[in-house]
This record gives structure tokens, C-alpha cells and sequence, in this order.
């Protein structure tokens, strides 16, 4: 016969749980886990729609921009990255077709063209903000907007933005706009409720109608939010920014002398004034004020000798008792005991070079480009110089035809009226005795 399993479980509130007769309580804290998928639902205004969640708390965004604004070496990846996708800027071109070979013909950049770039900040905020999110985020999302007879387009940061859930077409209907989410999660009866906006079809296109364009790197996540390549490093970007946290706090703290003070239990009584000392018959509480007084005297002095007043504490003063020692004569004296604090920093600064190496892996990004040290030799202007236009040729188009999607529908109809294409300009890095400069200017690639 089967024993029967006698183990009762009990949800006593939302997350804690009993587990058997009371012998152990169980919480399961959903919210202290990261994910990059969507998880729940809020509801928006009086019409019941549902908003999907991002990430746990539904700031995943924001956890994203913090942990790399506290990195050491993340964000010089990104921004190299960035500026290899951005290369020399937006330039015009024209596709022109030789003995049945694609050669590319670089045109002057139409008036009418230029103001719009100009007008809508393409190249001074469009772009670097697109890159940005794309980079951190994975996802881009540009609002249109639609003016006379043109469209405006500007980034939305994705830290704003949430999706409403799907259709019964798989189609998301809406997004809404939001400043803080957070502070919405934890109440929802804020008096400012999210901006609803269209999302991008080709229908709302065409009727001029407001609406926000979902363009992402489609490689992790989905189907709502997608995520980043570097996603998988996050906890490692933890561990790389707790590691110097450590370091500082044991520079403030751990690195100066630390001592264990042992006082005789009678040793300020001892030096005490005669007419004080009489008052331990006579009044008690007068007597004990005044040996704290002395006693508290000597800690504050002792703490400003081995620490520095703004690290009072770091000796440790603890009271002996003559039964300890009996008649020996060790007990009136005051012992000082050095105390031996081992840090680790030599296993905490492997463990750095660790997650700096994962780190800079995750990014597919060659340190020497970005000007990071990371212990390994010095690497050589040819070696530099292959790695540079190999990331260029590999990397940068399809991030580049991500970014530049919205702008294409955007001016949909002025490039068709041209006859022209917009791409960026890529550059060869060169010796100086090839070019004075070091660089060469080789296509424009979209």
C-alpha cells in the first residue's frame, strides 16, 4: 500500500504559504525576479483595457538604465556601438545598375528633404535616441504625427511605453503613454491616467491619423516588448557593479586599524576623584554619571585616534572582570588586540576581470574598440583597424535598417519624388600613408 502523503499546504495571504502543521512558511516573491517577458495585466481607464505589464514590476526599462548607468564599462560599449551604426551621418544616394551590377551614385541631399531632417532633429536627437533604445532596449518606438502635407516622427523612450494586449488577430490595437509607471503600479487611482495612442498600421497611415510605430531587433522576447543581446549579462553586470561598491566601503572602512579594547571593569572608578568615588555609597546615580562620563570620554578619544572622527566605532571596547584572570595582575592593565580582517580582495578583483570579460562578450563588441583595458596585452593599430571595419561591415547594417525604417515611411513620398535613397556613410579605417586623415570614406550603406 502506498504511503499517503500527509504534507497540507495553506496560502495564508496573497504570496505566503504553510507548509505541513505550521512547521514552515513558504514565500514565493514573484516581483524579486526579472524577466523579459510580459507578465500580467493593468487595467487602463473606464473602458477596461488591459495593458501589458513589462518585466515584473513593470519597470524593466528603468532597471535596464539604471544597472548600465552604474557600470563600469557597458556604457562605453554602447556607445561605441552607436557611433559605428550612426557613421558619418545621413547622406542621399541613387541606385544606379551597369552591365547588370549595383553601383551607388552619392547626390546633393534635396532642400525640401534637408528642412524636413532639420526639422523633425534626425540626426541631432532622432537618431542617437533610436540607437539608444534599440541598444538598451531592443525595441524602438516612434510616434507620427501628422503635419500639412508631412509627417512628423519622434522617439518615444521606452521606459514611457506599454502595449495593450492583442486581438483576436494577434495585432496590438493601442499603446499607452506614461511618465512614470512605477508610480502607477502603486496607485492605480492616480488622477493622471496614460496617454492612449494608435498603433501603426498602414490604414491609419494613410488617413493621417496619430500613431506609434513598434520597431525592434526581434531576435529575444516578444511578441509584445523584445529584448536586448545583452540581456542574458544582466546579472553579471550586478555582480561587476557590487564589486567596487565592496572595495570603497572597505577603503572607508575595512582598511584602517581595527582593535579589540579591553578595559578593566573597575579602571575608571579607579580614576575617579576621591570625594566622587565616596558617592558610590552615598548616591548611586550621581556616581554612575560620573564614571560614564569618563568612560564615554575615553571611547570618543580612542575612536578620533584609531579611526578619524567620521569613522567612530571602527575600535571595539569591550569591559574585562577581575574573576577572568584571579589574582593575576594582567586584569588592572588595558589590553589592545589587533583584529585581523581578511577581505578577499584578490579573489573580489578576479572576479571582476570575470564578469568584465562576460560583460564585454555579451556586447559582441571587441574592448579595444571602445577603449577598454581588460588586463589582455596591448592590441595593435592593424589589429584595431581590422576589427573596426570587420564590426562595420558585420554589425552595423541591421541595426541601421531598423533606425531608419520611420524615416523611409515618413518621407515615403519625397524620396519616390527624387528618385533618391537615404543611407549612412561608412568609413575604412586606413594608415596615414594611404590617407593624411586615417580614414577613407568607402559607401553609403543603409
Amino acid at each position: 500500500m502506498a504511503r499517503k502523503n500527509s504534507t497540507d499546504i495553506h496560502q495564508i495571504d496573497q504570496e505566503p504559504f504553510i507548509v505541513g502543521n505550521g512547521e514552515a512558511v513558504v514565500v514565493y516573491n514573484a516581483n524579486s525576479q526579472r524577466t523579459i517577458q510580459a507578465t500580467g495585466t493593468i487595467v487602463i481607464g473606464d473602458t477596461g483595457e488591459n495593458m501589458i505589464e513589462w518585466g515584473y514590476n513593470n519597470t524593466l526599462p528603468d532597471e535596464r538604465e539604471e544597472l548600465i548607468a552604474n557600470n563600469n564599462i557597458v556604457p562605453q560599449l554602447l556607445a561605441t556601438k552607436r557611433n559605428i551604426i550612426l557613421g558619418q551621418g545621413l547622406k542621399a544616394y541613387r541606385d544606379n545598375y551597369i552591365n547588370g551590377e549595383k553601383q551607388i551614385e552619392r547626390v546633393e541631399m534635396p532642400q525640401e528633404i534637408e528642412e524636413w531632417l532639420e526639422d523633425n532633429e534626425i540626426e541631432s536627437v532622432y537618431l542617437p535616441l533610436a540607437v539608444k533604445n534599440l541598444l538598451i532596449h531592443g525595441n524602438v518606438f516612434t510616434e507620427f504625427i501628422p503635419f500639412r502635407e508631412y509627417w512628423k516622427i519622434k522617439i518615444i523612450e521606452s521606459r514611457f511605453v506599454r502595449a495593450q494586449k492583442q486581438n483576436a488577430k494577434g495585432q496590438i490595437p493601442n499603446y499607452f503613454l506614461y511618465g512614470s509607471w512605477k508610480l502607477l503600479r502603486e496607485d492605480q487611482k492616480t488622477e493622471h491616467e496614460p496617454q492612449t495612442i494608435r498603433s501603426f498600421s498602414m490604414e491609419n497611415f494613410e488617413l493621417k491619423r496619430k500613431c506609434l510605430m513598434q520597431c525592434a531587433d526581434r531576435l529575444l522576447g516578444g511578441p509584445y516588448y523584445f529584448a536586448p543581446h545583452w540581456e542574458g549579462a544582466a546579472t553579471w553586470i550586478k555582480v561587476a557593479n557590487c564589486i567596487p561598491e565592496f572595495h570603497h566601503h572597505n577603503l572607508r572602512n575595512g582598511y584602517t586599524p581595527r582593535f579589540l579594547i579591553k578595559i578593566p571593569n573597575d579602571y575608571f572608578v579607579r580614576s575617579l576623584p576621591e570625594h566622587v568615588r565616596r558617592l558610590e555609597s552615598t548616591d548611586v546615580k550621581e556616581f554612575a554619571k560620573a564614571e560614564f562620563a569618563l568612560r564615554q570620554k575615553f571611547v570618543d578619544k580612542m575612536n578620533k585616534f584609531f579611526a578619524g572622527t567620521e569613522n567612530a566605532g571602527r575600535a571595539m571596547i569591550t569591559t574585562k572582570f577581575k574573576e577572568q584572570f584571579g589574582s593575576s595582575t594582567s586584569y588592572s592593565e588595558i589590553e589592545l588586540q589587533e583584529i585581523d580582517a581578511n577581505i578577499q580582495d584578490e579573489a573580489m578583483l578576479k572576479l571582476f576581470e570575470s564578469s568584465n570579460s562576460a560583460n564585454t562578450s555579451s556586447h559582441g563588441t571587441p574592448p579595444a574598440l571602445a577603449g577598454i583595458a581588460t588586463g589582455a596585452k596591448m592590441t595593435s593599430g592593424s589589429e584595431i583597424r581590422n576589427l573596426y571595419n570587420f564590426y562595420q561591415l558585420t554589425a552595423a547594417p541591421q541595426p541601421r535598417n531598423i533606425i531608419l525604417k520611420p524615416i523611409k515611411i515618413a518621407l515615403k513620398e519625397q524620396l519616390k519624388k527624387y528618385n533618391i535613397k537615404l543611407g549612412f556613410i561608412d568609413v575604412q579605417l586606413a594608415t596615414t600613408d594611404t590617407s593624411r586623415t586615417g580614414t577613407i570614406e568607402t559607401q553609403i550603406a543603409e
